[in-house]
């Protein structure tokens, strides 16, 4: 009798399928494909810039080190192309809160405003 198994390759090829195209990011004029699943590593990104934009005392550096890693994480090699847009901090901080609505799941970061008051 063959011992079974967890085929993590047929579920995300049925997740994928079911999903259709990936999301975009229209930035500059330009398109940038995000994955269809969001990378497991924005998890720890996201909880980190959450803790350090809650504290009374935010890491800037810290913040833009988070948004960094989330944004580079989610655009893979469209990274460079997107940051040669010379992005702000309000349009990571808006890139990065809505991965909630394209993926559906709660806030991952707050806005600068929160940040700063």
């Amino acid at each position: 009798m063959a011992a079974p198994k967890i085929d993590l390759d047929k579920a995300r090829a049925a997740r994928r399928e079911a999903s259709g195209e990936p999301p975009v990011v229209v930035y500059g004029g330009k398109k940038f494909k995000l994955p269809v699943e969001l990378p497991f590593e924005v998890s720890e990104h996201a909880a980190a810039l959450s803790t350090a934009s809650a504290a009374d005392d935010a890491d800037a550096s810290l913040i833009g080190s988070e948004l960094r890693e989330i944004v580079q994480l989610i655009l893979g090699d469209g990274f460079p192309a997107f940051m040669a847009q010379r992005p702000s901090t309000e349009d990571m901080f808006t890139l990065v809160d809505g991965l909630a609505d394209v993926y559906g799941f709660d806030d991952v970061g707050e806005s600068q405003a929160s940040v700063t008051s």
